[in-house]
């Protein structure tokens, strides 16, 4: 049985961020880890390989530093990783250049992926994937048992719990409460770290069609204006010939 496990590179929550004079952040000392969600995923895989045999491969977009955050997928047992460089941070992009390099690959029976990405807090990939590669999708799921050529999906949304039955390949996005993710040996690590990566580059010819936006913390100066020793309708005589003449409701704050 062949699972292709689709794994992000986030920043990690406990991450101490520093931002330059200019408002952008200094990026080079951020410290990076897998999507947590997606770390489900891949023991999913894992238990799979572990009952039917087969192979588990990890296919990521990113940049070339994740390299060494992906490793760790190797150390917990994936057979091989295959990262396309990418610089997008756009779901459409990264969705078809995932397309392309799974319909690159032998015949795959399943891909699990983690349900969000706490990056941006949006779970788009799985459904963008699944619609491109045309296979089933079942989202938001905490338990699924593979039979023949069928996959039995539990999944959980708010207070509706249902089954749902889907035919082989399929997508599945799971929850954070389907399992428990081991943790790697010593020397899984170690042998992890002489495992060569397949990396493809790319020309990001799509991101040209895409809108991008970028952001920065600018700066606020509060005048901190106090009135004092006025009525009630002096003030707010005063606040609205104020706010009125500086504008303050679009450009300034009190």
């Amino acid at each position: 049985m062949k699972t292709l496990v689709l794994m992000q590179e986030v920043l990690a929550v406990e991450a101490s961020v520093t931002l330059r004079e200019n408002g952008q952040i200094e990026d080079w000392e951020l410290q990076h880890h897998i999507n947590p969600y997606d770390t489900f995923a891949l023991e999913e895989a894992l238990q799979l390989k572990d009952q039917f045999g087969g192979e588990v491969i990890v296919v990521s977009v990113g940049r070339a530093e994740s390299e060494t955050t992906l490793r760790r997928a190797l150390a917990l047992g994936a057979d091989g990783i295959t990262l396309i460089l990418s610089s997008s941070q756009d779901a459409v992009v990264i969705s078809r250049l995932l397309a392309r390099s799974i319909q690159d690959e032998d015949d795959f029976d399943l891909i699990l992926s983690g349900w969000i990405s706490p990056a941006d807090n949006k779970a788009e990939i799985p459904g963008r994937l699944s619609e491109l590669l045309r296979i089933p999708l079942v989202n938001l799921v905490t338990r699924f048992e593979v039979l023949d050529t069928t996959v039995f999906c539990r999944r959980e949304d708010d207070e509706v719990l249902e089954w749902v039955e889907v035919p082989l390949p399929a997508m599945i996005a799971v929850d954070k409460n389907i399992n428990e993710p081991r943790f790697p040996t010593v020397r899984n690590i170690l042998l992890a770290n002489q495992t060569p990566i397949r990396v493809i580059a790319t020309v990001d010819d799509d991101r040209q069609s895409m809108c991008s936006y970028v952001y920065q913390i600018s700066s606020c100066k509060r005048k901190g204006i106090v009135l004092a020793g006025c009525t009630p309708d002096q003030a707010a005589s005063f606040l609205l010939t104020h706010l009125l003449g500086e504008r303050v409701s679009k450009d300034t704050q009190l």
